[in-house]
């Protein structure tokens, strides 16, 4: 590694001792070799003292690459520049260099202007250190390329600068300790010198897209003062406008701020839709932090950045203005994070950890770490209000690591489209139809699915979700396996809908292993049937012909997702066969001391006495009667609630009156039932025939509109 640690310990092993002592100027350049430097003491409480070489004494060996005039610029700039609101802090920069024969760039900060505050000896040690080390400039450019005779302490490296020089973007991490040693070579060094904040900042001269140095910000952790990342990138950037520099090449493109102020009314009313969506969404399903990003709509930059703003976006707590602030001065360089693989499938993606990823994969990744927020899904979207202009939503969820994360996605869909009336997907779907989801692996190693599909139309049995990619949905359960849902717990059944919510005849929460005895397992009414993932196919029919009631009951009281690997089918398939001998509901092992094995049987004994009454026995599924079918009741009362329940299609008008008033604590003969027809009219139910006309639309799911009689005369 470049600039190794014992290399430059051994030289100086001094440097680490008592890192927060202080020294005086004159010791901090007899430090340094006894240095001929300049120096300016900003008259402030904290004392930033701005070190630079006399320009009549600079080293000819080095030629910089920039114009003659940036480094006094960079001194007046840092002069300028009064960071009261930090303790202990270095802010050098670094600037390209040619080397060799002249055809290397690499970026160095000898001979460039630094400044500090406080003198720290573990500050001083760490700017001491960067004097011998030379980062990478550009990517094609290997580490230690053509130096091979170099000693390797003396080599490039590739590292943070390295990133903000070739991507004109700045770079910032709350913990320098969040990155890997190929991402920040000097990691441990700085954090031997209890350095922990990093921000690099790109400069560029006015009207070039040349980069001519990154200024490098780094400091101390102050316990009593929490600080302002806006407020520190306005003060570097105003500085450096005073000087006739800038900072990120596209910062003068996105001010969105202003954009809205002076847009169009659809634009305005657009933001304002999302706004009001994104508060409903993320309190009704308790999302941590979502935000808006737009594309450039600038000719020289699409489809190379997009930017946020406060505008669209929700925190749920103070703690999340970090990551918000973060977003607000970073633009998104293409393609990182679930935000530009949507933008890109024109779709939607959801990853399980974006803070796993690599700060290069996603600029925010140590942000969201630090904050703690893991699983992330992001949709493009278009309004009819604003033409062609996109909005990409991005929503962290609730932690989802080994969760399925696809019932609370569907919810999400069902609340976005109740909201966002103007909105349909970029690839031209309505919300709340079939929805494409890409996964963003955090690694190759990752074992999950490519993608998946989220159909709204689905009933219990399926979730109307369809897996594609390199694995099954056995395998997509083994990582993302959905944990049974208190409905005595509020929060819960405030942030999870219906569909999470399912049930088996006794009224027990069932969710996983619920089992959907109607001829399909999807809405018939958006023409879909039952999902068949590609494990399936593999089986010719004579080993499914294998499967059946006596050889499921053996698996009885284990998970249904267990037995499927067993059985080496898929879930969908277990499920189907159950439907195919009369299994209403799979019976589940209890785990309540030591008489689980009788509960477990008793359960067993129990679903086959239920299903006998139903007059369901093995092979018969073929010819069931409407008294031994079951349909799926989804029914929604008032603006928010719905809920959802098996009814058997012998049902009478009373019977569903008990089902739906005991569920919503209605008085019985207090309420009106309408049910939608295939002409999507709601008809109202008064009599059982009215009930035989609803069945006889040959629908498993049936969708209900309960009123108050009260509210509707």
């Amino acid at each position: 590694m470049a600039c190794a640690v014992e290399e430059e310990e051994s030289r100086s092993s001094v440097d680490l001792d008592n890192l927060n002592g202080h020294l005086s100027i004159q010791d901090f350049l007899d430090y340094l070799g006894g240095a001929k430097l300049r120096f300016s003491e900003k008259t402030s409480p904290k004392n930033f003292t701005v070190f630079s070489k006399p320009e009549e004494e600079e080293d000819a060996s080095h030629r910089p690459a920039a114009p003659p005039t940036a480094q006094s610029k960079i001194r007046a700039a840092l002069e300028s520049i009064d960071f009261w609101h930090l303790w202990a802090i270095l802010a050098q920069f670094w600037t390209p260099v040619r080397v060799g024969n002249g055809s290397r760039l690499q970026l160095k900060t000898t001979d460039q202007p630094f400044g500090m505050i406080n003198l720290m000896r573990g500050l001083c040690s760490y700017r001491k250190f960067c004097l011998s080390c030379s980062y990478v400039a550009h990517d094609d450019e290997d580490a230690g390329e053509g130096q091979e005779h170099e000693p390797e302490f003396h080599r490039p490296i590739k590292g943070p600068p390295s990133r903000v020089f070739r991507t004109g973007l700045p770079e910032y991490s709350p913990n320098i300790e969040l990155y890997s040693m190929e991402e920040f070579p000097m990691k441990y060094d700085a954090i031997r010198r209890q350095i922990r904040y990093y921000l690099g900042v790109p400069v560029f001269e006015p009207g070039s897209h040349d980069c001519i140095g990154v200024l490098e910000v780094l400091w101390r952790p102050y316990p009593f003062h929490m600080y302002k990342l806006a407020y520190l990138v306005g003060l570097i950037s105003s500085a450096l406008e005073e000087v006739e520099l800038r900072t990120s090449d596209y910062n003068c493109h996105f001010d969105m701020e202003n954009d809205l102020a002076n847009s169009s009314t659809g634009l305005r009313h657009a933001f304002s839709e999302i706004q009001k969506a994104l508060n409903m969404v993320c309190k009704r399903h308790k999302l941590p932090f979502a935000q808006t990003w737009t594309p450039s709509s600038d000719e020289n930059y699409i489809g190379k950045v997009m930017s946020t703003t406060k505008k669209g976006s929700y925190l749920s707590d103070r703690k999340y203005s970090l990551l918000k602030e973060a977003c607000m001065n970073i633009q998104l360089m293409k393609g990182q994070g679930v935000v530009w693989r949507a933008f890109s499938c024109q779709n939607s993606c959801f990853c399980r950890d974006v803070s796993q990823l690599r700060i290069t994969d996603y600029s925010f990744s140590h942000v969201a770490r630090t904050l703690g927020l893991t699983s992330s899904f992001a949709i493009c979207l278009r309004s009819n209000r604003t033409g062609d202009d996109i909005y990409v939503l991005e929503l962290f969820l609730p932690n989802y690591k080994t969760r399925d994360p696809r019932i609370l996605l569907d919810n999400l869909l069902a609340t976005l489209k109740q909201h966002l009336k103007s909105f349909k997907i970029v690839s031209g779907q309505k919300l709340g139809k079939e929805l494409y989801v890409e996964v963003l692996k955090v690694s190759e190693e990752d074992d999950v699915l490519d993608s998946f599909v989220i159909c709204q139309t689905a009933t219990s049995g399926s979730l109307g979700l369809e897996a594609q990619g390199s694995k099954d949905d056995s395998m997509l359960h083994q990582h993302w396996q959905p944990s049974i849902i208190d409905m005595d717990d509020e929060q819960n059944i405030a942030s999870v809908s219906l569909s999470s919510r399912l049930q088996d005849v006794e009224g027990e929460l069932l969710e996983d292993d619920d089992i959907n005895i109607g001829e399909n397992t999807l809405d018939t009414e958006e023409g879909n049937s039952d999902t068949q993932l590609g494990k399936e196919s593999r089986h010719s029919t004579s080993e499914l012909d294998v499967i059946n009631r006596n050889v499921l009951k053996k698996y009885f009281g284990m998970k249904l997702i267990d037995a499927a690997m067993i059985l080496n089918v898929s879930k969908s398939t277990i499920k189907r066969k159950c439907r195919k001998y009369g299994i209403t509901s799979w019976p589940r092992k209890s785990n309540k001391g030591s008489s689980s094995s009788t509960t477990s049987n008793q359960s067993i004994q129990d679903l086959e006495e239920r299903n006998a009454e139903y007059g369901q026995q093995q092979g018969s599924s073929s010819c069931m009667s409407s008294t031994s079918r079951i349909m799926t009741i989804k029914a929604e009362y008032g603006e928010e609630d719905v809920i959802k329940f098996g009814l058997p299609f012998s049902s009478t008008m009373t019977d569903l009156e008990k089902e739906v008033t005991s569920r919503l604590k209605l008085e019985m003969g207090s309420i009106k039932i309408r049910y939608k027809d295939e002409d999507d009219e709601w008809i109202l139910i008064t009599l059982d025939n009215d009930l035989r006309a609803m069945e006889s639309m040959g629908k498993t799911t049936i969708r209900l509109k309960i009123e108050s009689k009260s509210s509707s005369k």
